[in-house]
């Protein structure tokens, strides 16, 4: 519940930083949304559903060799 509650928090936040009201203009008016995660717990896939953002808003992302920590020189343009 806590990762679909951090989700539905940062959902909003990005909408007041692109300028829409999510409550009112529903969460399609964000248009597209990534999620970037090097490794995901299960429920952030299911609470980007039952928020409205979509499961392929996952995206995953290179670990450090030998690590579970993203690599930060791997995500370029992301």
């Amino acid at each position: 519940m806590s990762n679909t509650v951090g989700l539905a928090i940062a959902r909003e936040w990005l909408g007041e930083r692109r300028g829409v009201n999510v409550a009112q203009d529903g969460v399609a008016a964000l248009g597209r949304v990534r999620v970037l995660s090097g490794s995901s717990h299960s429920s952030i896939a299911k609470g980007l559903s039952m928020l409205g953002l979509g499961r392929t808003a996952l995206v995953q992302v290179p670990f450090l060799q030998g690590r579970e920590a993203v690599d930060p020189a791997a995500l370029g343009g992301r």
